[in-house]
């Protein structure tokens, strides 16, 4: 059975945050475009201490698109 993916893009303001994808810390700072295997999929975005949580559900060859807004 093959696997299937889709893409996330997350833009941030301000850009340059820290995203933890389903428990694993991205190298990488936003905005940025992720390839994730279909399913559901927790992500976090850190600014300092502070951070906000989303839950994305991936399907196969969709991108989807995640706006944060920092207050």
């Amino acid at each position: 059975m093959e696997v299937t993916a889709g893409t996330l893009s997350v833009i941030t303001n301000p850009p340059g945050l820290a995203m933890v994808v389903d428990g694993h810390e991205e190298g990488r700072r936003t905005p940025l475009s992720l390839s994730l295997p279909v399913g559901q999929h927790r992500v976090q975005v850190l600014k300092g201490s502070e951070k906000q949580e989303f839950v994305v559900d991936i399907r196969d060859g969709v991108v989807s698109q995640k706006n944060i807004d920092w207050p």
